[in-house]
Order: structure tokens, then C-alpha cells, then sequence
């Protein structure tokens, strides 16, 4: 070993020394700090805690809540396709532009599809035939 290799070990050494250190210092100040009330109250903030948590995550199961958010989902994918197709990016604008079909029926509002005009230009192009 040279001496370059035997200073590295050494500060690996004495850096997981430090690091044992530490633990054994936040070890000490849990156990110094662990009196029975104050566990018992730190329990009681947790369930708490685990209690509004629940009614909040019921609350967003609510069907208004849920339709709230699949409406943002929906103007959120035909923002991108438009901006996907605006910037070239075919296969971008099929993704988000599908996305938004997706969420159309699953939320079953049945809206009118925003992409519709475009289909409808696609289709007319193919039939009159193209310029090429």
C-alpha cells in the first residue's frame, strides 16, 4: 500500500468512527428524552393526526370531488395535445388527445371531443383526395 491509499483509509476510518458517534448521541438523547407522558402525548397527536388524514381522503372519494378532478385531468390532456400538435410532436398530440377520450368515458359526461374539427379536416383531405 502506498501512502496516498493508507490516508484514504484512514479518513474512511475516522469518518465512520464520527458517524458512531453521532448514533450513539442520538441514542442517548432518545432515551433521556423518553418520559411516559410525553410518549403518550406524541401517540395521541399521531392518532390525531391518522384520524383527519382518513376524513380528508374520504372527502376526496366523494363523487363531486372525483368528478372535480377528472374535469381537471380532461382540460389538462387537451391543453397538451393542442400544445403537443402546435410543436410538431404527432405521437404527443395522439397520447394526450387519447388521454382525454379515456377520461371522457370514464367519467360518463359524454362531453363533445375537442379534437373533433381536426378529425373531421383528416378525413376531408382523404377523401378529396391529397395534393401530393
Amino acid at each position: 500500500m502506498d501512502a496516498s491509499s493508507i490516508d484514504r483509509h484512514l479518513e474512511k476510518l475516522q469518518a465512520l468512527q464520527m458517524m458512531k458517534k453521532e448514533d450513539q448521541a442520538m441514542m442517548n438523547m432518545g432515551q433521556s428524552q423518553a418520559d411516559p407522558a410525553s410518549g403518550k402525548r406524541k401517540e395521541e397527536e399521531m392518532k390525531a393526526k391518522i384520524i383527519e388524514l382518513a376524513k380528508r381522503a374520504e372527502e376526496l372519494r366523494t363523487p363531486d370531488a372525483i368528478s372535480l378532478r377528472i374535469n381537471g385531468e380532461m382540460n389538462a390532456a387537451e391543453h397538451k395535445a393542442w400544445k403537443a400538435l402546435a410543436s410538431y410532436k404527432f405521437w404527443m398530440f395522439g397520447y394526450h388527445a387519447a388521454q382525454w377520450v379515456l377520461l371522457n368515458r370514464v367519467s360518463g359526461q359524454k362531453k363533445p371531443n375537442p379534437f373533433k374539427e381536426a378529425v373531421q379536416l383528416a378525413r376531408r383531405i382523404l377523401k378529396d383526395g391529397a395534393p401530393w
